[in-house]
């Protein structure tokens, strides 16, 4: 059996979920709640998450599935010493792909993509 590709979850792209229910990102978070793709995770990445999406007050029911997505995530350390993004609040992306060897970073941010 093949092992599902891992990927890191970029805060703007779990705001997209949280914003347009039927959106692509929507899917990807959906993919990771029921297996299909292995969301990798850091606490500062988690930490991010919650703090802007409370932010936005996500509607009912929506931090029930950030608090699963953290549950089914494989939780790793990043790697040190990552400053390469253009805006250094998302080097702990790149810090925790590399870190939690992810197959890719999903985002829709252009310092990211």
């Amino acid at each position: 059996m093949n092992s599902p590709i891992r990927v890191i979850l970029d805060t703007n792209a779990l705001v997209a979920a949280r914003w347009k229910p039927g959106s692509a990102s929507a899917s990807v978070l959906e993919l990771c709640l029921n297996g299909a793709l292995q969301p990798v995770l850091t606490p500062a990445i988690d930490a991010e998450n919650r703090h802007i999406l409370r932010k936005v007050r996500p509607p009912d029911g929506f931090m029930d599935k950030i608090d699963a997505l953290g549950r089914c995530a494989e939780w790793v350390e990043p790697r040190e010493g990552i400053a390469i993004c253009e805006d250094p609040d998302d080097d702990k992306f790149i810090a925790g792909a590399l870190g939690g060897r992810a197959d890719a970073i999903i985002s829709t941010d252009r310092h990211l993509l």
